[in-house]
């Protein structure tokens, strides 16, 4: 399985053992007992395919042929080249960084980033988006090894996190790609009492910061910020799970809040005001976290798959995001917001067989 660019450029691992015949289930083909007790799933996609591989039991782990799995290493027209500590694995018990993979062109253009470190459990909790972003959503990870050769890419499981009493089987190891870009590009704060305000890219005085919901301080009323954010890099791929976090500044209540809301949303300019905003799209997810006391660091997630899946589908350069609360009649849902929000968007490139 390979990942492309379309325009002639592509990388990819094989599994380098023959495949048994697979169980079909939808749009996944799972290949059980690649390894004893150990299934590779692929799943298909409009362009190609997806794969991972899954460690079913606690037994499967102790298979010393789990030590060092090699997958060979399918080039067309590229290069791929180990980054030391540029990968983008969380583990949940170490701050160590990952190793990461950078595909480029003859030219030396960088058309892919990758991670083939990451591994984690299956103790993950609420959403799928908050299950696969780590320990957020409840569920442990760890990293494991990387080797390249000119032809293999090898990982070594992390056989201390396979072997603690707290993960929880099954096991997922799966090469995953990551947005490493995905910042706010532009914003805009509207609001009702000053409907005719042009607030684009407004840093100064009150509008140092996001705002969403009721508040009661002036003469404001009820804010809304719409941000522009990068999402080129993912553009056209399987987004497995996205994330819209934002630090939250200040809360009006420190108890008996309503949550902020997050909302797709068309694009921004410098004539968005509160009288001309932008259409909005769906609803995408909601944080209901409290700083009342402005403490320093405290982070709101919200789920933004859908969204950010939508951006990938039509190969948006960037894509808009409305914050606004849940309840515009109650200071409950008063929020801001730091102006440095970061969606963390776990994807996969479409994968091609070799050679199409």
């Amino acid at each position: 399985m390979t990942a492309g660019d379309g325009d002639g450029h592509s990388v990819g691992l094989v599994w380098t053992s023959d495949l048994p015949v697979p169980t079909l289930a939808g749009d996944t083909a799972t290949y059980a007992e690649v390894l004893p007790g150990v299934d590779l799933q692929v799943e298909a996609v409009p362009e190609g395919y997806m794969q991972k591989v899954v460690v079913k039991t606690r037994e499967a782990a102790d298979n010393p042929a789990l030590a060092t799995i090699p997958f060979g290493l399918y080039t067309k027209n590229t290069t791929v080249d180990l980054a030391e500590g540029e990968g983008h694995g969380t583990p949940t018990d170490s701050t160590e960084a990952t190793d990461g993979f950078v595909v480029k062109d003859p030219e030396g253009k960088v058309l892919f980033d990758g991670d083939a470190s990451r591994m984690w459990d299956s103790a993950g909790e609420g959403s799928e988006a908050e299950a696969q972003l780590g320990e957020g959503g409840g569920r442990h990870e760890s990293v494991m090894e990387v080797e390249l050769t000119d032809d293999q890419v090898k990982v070594s499981p992390n056989q201390e996190f396979l072997d603690d009493p707290e993960t929880q089987y099954p096991v997922t190891l799966d090469p995953d790609n990551w947005c490493t870009s995905c910042g706010i590009q532009a914003h805009v704060v509207v609001q009702s009492g000053y409907p005719a305000a042009h607030n684009y890219n407004a840093t100064a005085g009150d509008l140092s910061d996001l705002k969403a919901g009721y508040e009661n301080y002036d003469a404001a009323g009820v804010s809304r910020s719409y941000i522009q954010m990068n999402a080129a890099q993912f553009a056209g791929t399987v987004v497995k799970s996205a994330s819209l976090n934002a630090t939250v500044l200040h809360s009006y209540n420190c108890s008996g809040t309503s949550p902020t809301d997050l909302w797709l949303a068309g694009a921004i300019d410098g004539n968005t005001t509160w009288n001309a905003q932008p259409i909005w799209g769906s609803k995408l997810g909601s944080s209901n976290v409290a700083n009342c006391n402005d403490a320093p660091n405290v982070i709101a997630q919200f789920d933004a798959t859908a969204g950010a899946q939508t951006s990938a589908n039509q190969r948006w350069p960037n894509a808009t995001f409305m914050l606004i609360g849940s309840t515009e009649n109650s200071v409950s849902a008063w929020r801001r917001f730091a102006l440095n929000p970061y969606l963390q968007v776990n994807y996969n490139s479409y994968r091609t067989r070799p050679g199409t």
